[in-house]
């Protein structure tokens, strides 16, 4: 994507114009700044490599480029507020006020207020519930969508167990886990695995030094690839249940199955 700024400057005239209904002589420098954000947004938009065909190409003008990013940001906007209303209902946060907030309160302030013409560039909220893949590259609805698929997975993979197993599991973890700014899914994925490998009931989800001694030698009789061979399989046998989408819960559990050979006790174990 590179286009001149002669080609850039018409289109952030003509946004500029509309914002300001034909009176562009008040806008200050940090408008007409974020309008530009704005244009190159759509554009960018419209150049996404992770499409089944191109949206634009490099023969696309840049006002081309921008209308078709701008429809593909107005599109993201509209399914991104479907699949929020299709979590609402069955939504659960097990008590955890972090990711209640960021849910429940803070994304119908999202839809209420982003301007997909004006500021798209715009994420308006800070997210703070941690999900378990990278957001920092992405802005605005593409943050927002990206964030959304992944809460979609942690409430897919968490409802499928016993509310009472998985408040046990992220009490047995943080006694004040309610109050904390932790992946939940994490937590739970991570007691799952252990319990597996140790061959211990799910009826017990409280940890022991005795457990954390046993996890440690079980993992230290296995060089580090035999390791994460066997943690893969063993995660792959506890989400063969998700059909469909046990691929996409693999790949996106993938660091917390790495970190389990480095798995710490918590410090109020017995």
């Amino acid at each position: 994507m590179r286009y001149e700024l002669e080609e850039l400057l018409p289109l952030v005239q003509k946004l500029l114009e509309r914002y300001t209904s034909f009176d562009s002589s008040s806008v200050t420098y940090e408008k007409a700044n974020e309008l530009m954000g704005a244009v190159l947004y759509c554009i960018q938009e419209a150049f996404q490599p992770d499409r089944p065909f191109a949206i634009a190409t490099e023969r696309t003008s840049a006002k081309e480029a921008y209308d078709a990013g701008f429809a593909l940001v107005t599109k993201k906007v509209e399914d991104a507020l479907s699949l929020y209303n299709r979590l609402l209902p069955e939504f659960n946060a097990f008590q955890n006020k972090c990711l209640h907030h960021t849910f429940v309160k803070e994304l119908p302030e999202f839809f209420r207020r982003y301007d997909a013409r004006f500021a798209p560039q715009d994420t308006i909220l800070t997210l703070d519930y941690p999900v378990l893949c990278d957001l920092s590259g992405l802005e605005g609805i593409d943050r927002i969508y990206r964030f959304l698929t992944c809460i979609r997975l942690e409430q897919l993979f968490l409802r499928r167990l016993p509310d009472d197993y998985v408040i046990a599991a992220l009490s047995a973890c943080d006694t004040h886990y309610k109050d904390a700014s932790d992946n939940l899914c994490a937590i739970v994925f991570s007691s799952l695995l252990c319990h597996a490998l140790l061959q211990k009931p799910l009826s017990d989800p409280a940890y022991t030094r005795e457990d954390a001694l046993r996890l440690r030698t079980l993992l230290c009789s296995f060089r580090q690839e035999e390791q994460m061979q066997m943690l893969r399989t063993e995660a792959r046998l506890l989400l063969r249940h998700y059909g469909s989408q046990q691929e996409a819960l693999f790949c996106y559990l993938q660091d917390t199955i790495q970190k389990i050979p480095s798995f710490r006790m918590p410090e109020n174990v017995v």
